[in-house]
């Protein structure tokens, strides 16, 4: 599976303090500090994507039928905000005179197709040193471009199109911006083709896959951390152990044949569940 959310969390622990205060004005904080999880269940992933049908885009099991991620599961899921301002997505940023300048204080070198790669983001500023206030915001901006590269919108080429630079041009805005949106088509796509065949590896925000299975099918045992229950994003249950889990519940084709028993759903009947037992419709929603 292409990208890596561990590596996008490692280098956040590196980050200075106002530059992760930057991250968090942002609005990613959250979903970062859910990068902090032991390694994906790769049998439970796979099964899930084996289940998926392209020609209707969801998952189809034995017993509760089609299912798929909702834009609701996936920003319950991930803490990123599901509606807002689209993304101000510029193809030839790199063409226009100044920009790398402004945005990174250094020119990288772009391939035809428009990318950077990961590695030269993390040669040019995964290190401290002292920061004015516009390095500080440069350091920032690559940081979040090498996030979105390598979770959001990864892919086989381990690098990352200069077209989401435009997004970042304002930190202040950015969590302004529809983030989940375009993050679960992207994830949508990359199903598609690969139960298709089409591709022989998984890209986009895969880990939502594990996440999502966690809250909805019953099959699997509950999550070690306990939180309250309105709290978003609800990747803060899976702080868990895997050894543990995978002891309990060795995916495979036995396993999967029986998924589908659902369990509580997320979003909107999420919500009411939470009114019909008198408890406050309103999520709990530290970042967003």
């Amino acid at each position: 599976m292409w990208g890596s959310s561990p590596k996008v969390y490692e280098w956040y622990e590196r980050l200075p303090q106002d530059a992760k205060d930057a991250v968090a004005l942002a609005g990613f904080e959250q979903l970062i500090l859910g990068f902090h999880l032991p390694k994906a269940e790769l049998g439970l992933t796979t099964a899930l994507v084996e289940r998926c049908w392209d020609t209707t885009n969801t998952f189809h099991f034995p017993e509760a039928g089609e299912m798929m991620i909702t834009p609701s599961d996936f920003a319950m899921l991930t803490g990123l905000r599901d509606g807002g301002d689209p993304l101000p997505l510029d193809l030839r940023i790199h063409e226009r005179e100044g920009a790398f300048d402004y945005l990174l204080g250094k020119t990288p070198t772009v391939s035809e197709s428009g990318h950077i790669t990961y590695s030269w983001l993390r040669e040019q500023f995964d290190h401290a040193g002292i920061l004015t206030e516009v390095s500080l915001s440069q350091l920032v901006q690559a940081f979040l471009f090498y996030l979105l590269g390598q979770t959001l919108f990864c892919n086989k080429e381990n690098s990352v199109h200069v077209q989401f630079l435009a997004a970042l041009v304002n930190l202040e805005t950015i969590v302004e911006f529809d983030w989940g949106t375009p993050a679960l088509v992207t994830l949508y796509g990359h199903l598609s083709a690969y139960s298709r065949g089409v591709s022989l590896s998984l890209g986009g925000h895969h880990r939502v896959l594990e996440l999502w299975a966690f809250e909805h099918l019953l099959q699997f045992p509950p999550l070690t951390r306990h939180i309250e229950p309105r709290f978003v994003p609800r990747v803060a249950r899976a702080l868990r152990s895997v050894g543990d889990l995978t002891r309990r519940c060795p995916f495979g084709v036995d396993l999967c044949s029986g998924f589908g028993q659902l369990a509580l759903p997320l979003g909107g009947a999420f919500l009411e569940s939470l009114v019909s037992r008198g408890e406050s419709s309103e999520p709990v929603l530290p970042m967003l």
